[in-house]
């Protein structure tokens, strides 16, 4: 079940990150990169690393609402 999870999270994180550097559109852009950093805090929940995902919601979720 794990690896099922991890590989659409790595799915996710190369789809909206090929979306992300391609997009013209700014807002597009940010909202695309908001999904690749959530998907890699998904990761690091899968592994255990719940602080260092607490981390990278909050300090990536700043800096999202700061591009837009």
């Amino acid at each position: 079940m794990e690896r099922i999870v991890f590989y659409c999270l790595a799915g996710v994180i190369i789809v909206f990150g090929i979306a992300s550097v391609t997009s013209r559109k700014m807002l597009r852009s940010v909202i695309y990169l908001s999904f690749v950093l959530v998907s890699i805090a998904g990761i690091f929940f899968l592994v255990d690393y719940n602080f260092l995902a607490a981390i990278q919601l909050t300090v990536y979720a700043g800096g999202i609402v700061v591009l837009i």
